[in-house]
């Protein structure tokens, strides 16, 4: 209905247009030819002397008409745009400053307190050239990890403007980013407790476990200090898909991980398993590592041996564990498919983990 209205008014006011450019010629009844001998002119009628004097009343009448519909279209544009601008300004998200916390057991001013002392409070759990890994202890005696970002590094893809990814609009970015990180609620994922934002740097801060990762846990089963059986390791792997699926399929919008790996996969005493470092690569789209990661794959996947080769001799034995290690290889060999079309998705990845008991 909006679009149609213009039109008819453009309409309307080419109309009148059309009839103020036309004006009526004066006709006459009699011919000069009709009466040579005669030297006076004919003599316009009453109805002609009437015209005449009420044509500039008509055109002054138009002309209103037509200043008025130009000036009405022309105020309410004006008005239109005004009231989005209006709208525009007031919707936008109001930039935070300082520390942000979404837990009522992390005060933002105790959270800031603790990152100055540092180097007294925390303890480093692992690190890498961009970003570092640490444990840190409040004020109330809660203990947190705390993830530290680097912003700004030569890794800088060297297409981005650094001054850009400063400005207002991809701090607020980040900022709805961070918020949406905040509300993921599941056993599987790891959720955003607090952050803290420098100049240069991004402190992310989740719920401490003291038990480790994936990473830690497969280190110690390869030195003989953990044994790790086939319901454990099966109970991670449903896990796992189990977060995925929820990040993918019930989160709106959704979040993509970008970096799934052994280490970023926390393990709490009963060994289930906690995804961590859940959309960082949404954060940081300009950073060449905040994409490309070290994610694990076994190398057996690439070589011609047999899938059984593969399996971990400590814990073969029943040979309904070992028909269902086969199964989660050959469910692995199918996410590895070059097709995206061929990868099941997460959500029946999970159907498909958790139905291997009953194979």
């Amino acid at each position: 209905m909006e679009s149609k209205t213009p039109r008819k008014t453009l309409a309307f006011i080419f109309i009148f247009f059309l009839l103020l450019v036309q004006s009526p010629k004066p006709s006459y009844s009699q011919s000069l030819r009709s009466n040579p001998t005669s030297s006076q002119s004919p003599k316009p009628s009453s109805q002609s002397n009437i015209d005449h004097k009420t044509q500039p009343h008509i055109r002054r009448i138009l002309l209103g008409l037509l200043f008025g519909s130009l000036t009405g279209l022309f105020a309410s544009i004006f008005f239109l745009l005004f009231i989005r601008l209006f709208l525009f300004f007031a919707n936008r998200t109001p930039l935070l400053k300082g520390p942000v916390s979404f837990s009522t057991q992390i005060a933002p001013k105790t959270l800031q307190l603790a990152l100055l002392n540092q180097p007294q409070s925390s303890q480093s759990l692992n690190s890498n050239p961009n970003a570092n890994y640490f444990r840190l202890t409040l004020d109330n005696e809660l203990v947190v990890a705390v993830k530290c970002l680097e912003l700004y590094t030569p890794s800088t893809s060297p297409n981005q403007n650094p001054n850009s990814m400063r400005s207002n609009s991809a701090k607020r970015k980040m900022q709805r980013e961070l918020e949406l990180l905040a509300r993921v609620k599941n056993r599987n994922v790891m959720s955003l407790r607090a952050y803290v934002r420098e100049q240069d740097r991004l402190f992310l801060v989740y719920d401490y476990i003291a038990s480790g990762s994936l990473e830690d846990a497969m280190k110690r089963v390869r030195s003989g200090q953990l044994s790790l059986g086939w319901d454990a390791r099966h109970r991670i792997a449903v896990g796992i898909v189990k977060g995925l699926r929820y990040l993918h399929f019930e989160c709106s919008p959704r979040i993509l991980h970008h970096r799934l790996k052994p280490g970023n996969v926390i393990l709490d005493v009963g060994f289930e398993p906690r995804l961590g470092d859940c959309g960082l690569g949404g954060l940081l789209p300009a950073r060449v590592d905040a994409l490309g990661c070290e994610c694990y794959v076994a190398p057996e996947c690439f070589q011609s041996c047999r899938a059984r080769e593969a399996l971990d001799k400590a814990i073969l034995g029943e040979e309904i564990e070992e028909e269902e290690m086969l199964m989660a290889i050959r469910i692995a060999l199918v996410c590895l498919s070059d097709l995206p079309a061929d990868r099941p998705s997460s959500d029946e990845l999970a159907a498909m983990l958790t139905q291997l008991h009953s194979f």
